[in-house]
């Protein structure tokens, strides 16, 4: 476990184990960094001006602070998961997760323009803000579910054409929703 993590300079740094836990901000200001395998908690900030390789692995964000940045600026994510009480901010316009989004506790604000999702999206204690955006899922296998809670989607695109979603429970969008090359 460590403090603020900042990486800078030249390179590549990566995680060695399964696991890795920064107890506040992980702030990458040049290089590349490769993530743990399994799961990436940070207890604060998660800041990316360099390189981020996410290996696969979950980023649990677990801050109890009113208001956590998600900036990974053109780095795709894997899988994020949503522990901690307060907001969550994804900073970026558009945002890529490979794997699934999962909401514990907090309030998490998405991307203001698309935030693509290649996993499940479930809402189980936590709550999103979709603002003016697109929730975009876009997986390439089956067995993916989407449960939204208590939370409105703005706009909804499901562009999967090898992959299969189940909608559980209300899902509601005040904008658009598109099916395409997929079944929900």
């Amino acid at each position: 476990s460590f403090g603020t993590t900042t990486f800078n300079g030249t390179g590549t740094w990566t995680y060695q184990g399964t696991n890795a836990t920064t107890t506040q901000d992980l702030r990458i200001l040049s290089g590349t960094v490769a993530a743990a395998t399994g799961t990436l908690t940070i207890g604060g900030d998660f800041v990316n001006n360099g390189t981020f390789t996410h290996m696969g692995g979950t980023i649990r964000m677990i801050s109890t602070l009113a208001s956590t940045t998600i900036f990974a600026s053109s780095s795709d994510l894997g899988s994020v998961t949503i522990s901690g009480s307060g907001s969550f901010v994804f900073t970026d316009p558009i945002e890529s997760l490979t794997g699934s989004l999962t909401l514990n506790a907090g309030t998490t604000v998405l991307p203001t323009s698309t935030i693509s999702i290649g996993g499940s999206l479930i809402s189980q204690g936590g709550s999103f803000v979709h603002g003016t955006g697109t929730v975009l899922f876009n997986s390439s296998d089956t067995g993916e579910v989407i449960t939204p809670g208590t939370s409105l989607f703005t706009n909804v695109s499901i562009a999967a054409p090898l992959g299969g979603y189940t909608i559980t429970g209300s899902a509601t969008t005040t904008g658009n929703f598109s099916l395409t090359s997929a079944t929900a």
